[in-house]
């Protein structure tokens, strides 16, 4: 048989996460080893499944530098929504990524109601650590703790915000400038 630049045929033995015959859209949960839930999830979409796990972010500052990193609020599981029927013989053959799915031989579907619940509080999750985030978040005339570096723990009046840094004053630490990110608003003192 010859074959032309740029002809594709299927490779013998070879087969995909899924094949090609349609089902309803149906969720699955899926066990990965633990931390190992991003790239679970980025192994599914490559292969056309949607997949997600209930997460929050976690943001941290080192020398003024703000670091960001997505975190599963539980460890170990990804549900994925299959539109073809799953193989779930070659889905365990990636035994780093996927070590099992819920009910085991006979996996469990998971109703569409639960996944949407569980998507609606990540979303609220994330809402509640906005809106803290702008409640601590410090604006001229309010007290601040500084909470990294030398002085973590001192009490400070903020006089001017100015981008990423604020003019604050203290007892003990005089007029200095201080990065936002080292200062948290205290609530109920003005």
């Amino acid at each position: 048989m010859h074959y032309r630049i740029g002809q594709t045929h299927p490779v013998e033995g070879r087969r995909g996460i899924t094949n090609e015959t349609p089902i309803t859209p149906t969720w699955y949960c899926l066990f990965c080893p633990p931390q190992k839930e991003i790239a679970t999830r980025g192994h599914l979409r490559a292969h056309g499944v949607y997949a997600f796990f209930p997460s929050r972010e976690k943001r941290w500052t080192v020398r003024g530098r703000t670091y960001r990193r997505e975190l599963p609020e539980v460890t170990g599981y990804v549900f994925a929504q299959f539109k073809y029927e799953p193989q779930w013989d070659v889905m365990k053959e990636t035994r780093r990524l996927i070590t099992g799915v819920l009910g085991g031989s006979f996996p469990y579907p998971i109703a569409t109601e639960v996944i949407r619940h569980m998507q609606g509080l990540t979303v609220e999750a994330q809402k509640l650590e906005e809106a803290r985030r702008e409640m601590l978040r410090v604006r001229e005339g309010d007290k601040a703790r500084i909470v990294s570096g030398p002085l973590a723990g001192f009490i400070v009046d903020v006089r001017s915000v100015n981008g990423k840094e604020a003019q604050v004053e203290g007892p003990l630490s005089g007029r200095m400038t201080a990065s936002i990110a080292t200062l948290e608003r205290i609530t109920g003192m003005s």
